[in-house]
């Protein structure tokens, strides 16, 4: 994709309308991810305060991360593989979020900004009870297969302290 063999240069100076803390903190602190995207689409001020990519999902495929961008073409096979150690930019990730035992989860965990999944789907993974938490928040399906969740002393997470953490968890297999 063309978002990751990307350079920003600086922006040429901006005057907003709005006073400079304020505009410092709409582009340091998003909380909306469609309206982050539009912005950062309309003004490259936005994009180059904040390297994030809005994305509808992050999967692992043949030993390899795809992230689809927001306003990226798709066909609905194959999304874009993303080498997650040289990509430049946070992920939002919307929609879902699956990582199969070939890709360990904690790579991707530093390059996410925000996770604001429907669907998680874990299988053969070991992660802990606060990168879980991260990636769970607004999470309504959740799929796994031989999951390790742990403290970071090591001992087990109970499934009981699990489904309390899921405030909207609709499905759980």
């Amino acid at each position: 994709m063309e978002y990751l063999n990307l350079k920003i240069s600086p922006p040429i100076p901006q005057e907003f309308s709005l006073p400079k803390p304020i505009m410092k903190y709409i582009s340091e602190k998003p909380q909306i991810p469609i309206a982050y995207y539009k912005l950062a689409k309309s003004c490259k001020y936005f994009y180059y305060k904040n390297h994030i990519i809005v994305s509808h999902f992050a999967k692992t495929h043949d030993y390899i991360w795809e992230v689809l961008a927001f306003d990226a073409d798709w066909t609905g096979f194959d999304a874009p593989s993303v080498d997650l150690e040289n990509f430049p930019c946070k992920i939002w990730i919307l929609n879902f979020l699956t990582c199969y035992e070939e890709v360990d989860i904690k790579e991707l965990i530093p390059k996410v900004y925000r996770c604001d999944v429907n669907s998680l789907h874990l299988e053969e993974q070991k992660i802990s009870f606060k990168d879980f938490l991260f990636l769970s928040g607004s999470v309504k399906d959740i799929e796994f297969k031989r999951v390790q969740i742990s403290y970071n002393d090591g001992s087990m997470v109970l499934l009981e302290t699990i489904l309390n953490s899921l405030k909207n968890v609709i499905s759980f297999d």
